[in-house]
């Protein structure tokens, strides 16, 4: 997965947060791109569980 996204790493500042929609994870992801300056993000889903994904993360 992360080879997948590894030429927009070049432009954009990215932090992974492989955890099933976990809110403890993706708050440390979170955390991380704060202290890096980063005032909007966007969520990426990148598994194919997809009832999962829409059950815990919308």
């Amino acid at each position: 997965m992360r080879q997948g996204i590894a030429t927009l790493r070049d432009e954009y500042i990215t932090e992974d947060a492989f955890s099933m929609v976990d809110p403890f994870v993706v708050e440390r992801a979170v955390r991380r791109l704060e202290k890096r300056g980063v005032k909007a993000a966007l969520l990426v889903r990148i598994f194919s569980l997809e009832a999962s994904f829409r059950e815990r993360g919308e």
